[in-house]
């Protein structure tokens, strides 16, 4: 068996076991963070839900991810989607805890398959990129996205318990998201002769701590408005 595989095939393996540690992890944060409101019982659900919608997601891209990704604009909206999820997985971080179980098992899955949607075409052309230095191509694609299934549970587990003892980690969780956010939009073939093609690393800085920091002042003039009501509420009695 081993006789079917040579020292190249091997470096692919390599390569198709970093592609996935890698790209894997965006789609582990984007799980946890968006659960992370949840009862302990649902988020275990809809952990699991994210994980196979993930790579579920990654084989039916497969076939059509290189035509999709020729359509104009396309990395734009969808690294704009990105940047408006990890603000509002910022947002939310410190609001209502206690909201109705639907609502907030809805909202996290919904969240979860935007984000897969659009992180996936990227996986699944990172994967293609490496597999096709093989003649075992599909082979290797198949592992890799067989793969990540249990690098993407693992991950948001893990992210999850981080973030239940660090909460402040949400912010650095939004920030990878926001920072594959920007990498998408500067990857749009539109941009390639632009300023921010060639500034590019001033634009993600940019577009990332600019975000972040929108993202803590909501929070603080949150928590700070929230203070004053239950300073006020005696009185009003």
């Amino acid at each position: 068996m081993f006789g079917m595989f040579d020292w190249n095939d091997l470096a692919v393996l390599g390569g198709i076991i970093g592609v996935d540690l890698v790209m894997s992890g965006d789609n582990a944060v984007i799980i946890a963070l968006a659960s992370q409101r949840l009862s302990e019982k649902m988020k275990k659900k809809v952990m699991l839900f994210g994980c196979l919608a993930a790579v579920g997601l990654r084989v039916l891209l497969t076939s059509v991810a290189v035509s999709l990704l020729e359509l104009p604009y396309l990395k734009i909206i969808g690294g704009l989607v990105l940047v408006w999820i990890a603000y509002k997985l910022m947002a939310n971080s410190h609001e209502d805890v206690n909201c109705k179980e639907a609502s907030c098992v809805m909202e996290a899955v919904k969240t979860i398959l935007i984000a897969d949607a659009v992180m996936s075409m990227d996986n699944v052309l990172a994967l293609a990129a490496v597999a096709r230095n093989s003649q075992h191509e599909y082979l290797f694609l198949i592992f890799g996205l067989l793969l990540s299934l249990p690098i993407v549970m693992f991950g948001a587990s893990m992210v999850s318990r981080l973030l239940e003892r660090y909460p402040v980690l949400v912010y650095v969780g939004s920030g990878i998201l926001l920072y594959a956010a920007g990498e998408l939009i500067v990857s749009e073939p539109f941009l390639s002769d632009s300023l921010i093609s060639t500034y590019h690393a001033a634009f993600i800085g940019l577009l990332t701590f600019g975000v972040l920091g929108l993202g803590y002042w909501k929070n603080t003039r949150s928590v700070a408005v929230e203070d004053i009501a239950l300073v006020a509420e005696p009185a009003d009695e």
